[in-house]
């Protein structure tokens, strides 16, 4: 099924055209008829939450499994050591 939709940019209506398969389509009425909501209120409440997804910060923060002297560079060691390190690397 293709299906089309109004986009406003910068004040001026852009048409945009998405193809979905015949089973999400089908599943999206069922999801429609059942919780009586339109189909661009579907399309808009499943974008928003990808986006969503997408922006949230990584859980993810990176733990050494091995330490000791010597291995981290002196530009490491001069920036505050492991820790600095560590900090840096989690909050990208």
């Amino acid at each position: 099924m293709v299906w089309y939709a109004r986009t406003y940019i910068y004040g001026t209506t852009v048409k945009t055209t998405l193809e979905l398969s015949d089973s999400l389509i089908e599943q999206s009425r069922i999801i429609q008829q059942r919780d009586r909501i339109s189909l661009k209120a579907l399309v808009e409440e499943g974008l928003r939450l990808a986006i969503a997804k997408r922006q949230a910060p990584s859980e993810y923060r990176f733990e050494p499994v091995f330490g000791g002297s010597g291995w981290l560079t002196e530009e490491a060691v001069k920036a505050g050591g492991l820790s600095a390190v560590l900090r840096e690397i989690n909050e990208r």
